[in-house]
């Protein structure tokens, strides 16, 4: 990835030079602001996602609970599956 100096066709000798000087302080800190509200929003997806592998990782632990439990009983024991609420 290029810096924002290349893309601007500004002075590479000192690329923060040439951005702070180029760009307008209003520029500057609307850029900012636009990069913390991806970095929020970012860190809201990433903590989503860790909460769902967390969930997925206690369904398997239950699923294999289960699935070691039914495998101990005999061919010929009833077993019931649940079908929600009555």
């Amino acid at each position: 990835m290029r810096p924002l100096c290349y893309a601007l066709g500004l002075d590479t000798s000192n690329p923060i030079k040439a951005i702070e000087m180029s760009i307008p302080n209003e520029a500057l800190q609307k850029l900012v602001q636009e990069i913390e509200t991806q970095a929020v929003n970012a860190q809201r997806e990433i903590n989503v996602v860790k909460a769902t592998i967390v969930s997925k990782q206690r369904d398997i632990r239950m699923l294999e609970l289960t699935s070691t439990e039914v495998k101990q009983l005999s061919a010929n024991t009833n077993v019931y599956e649940g079908v929600g609420k009555m």
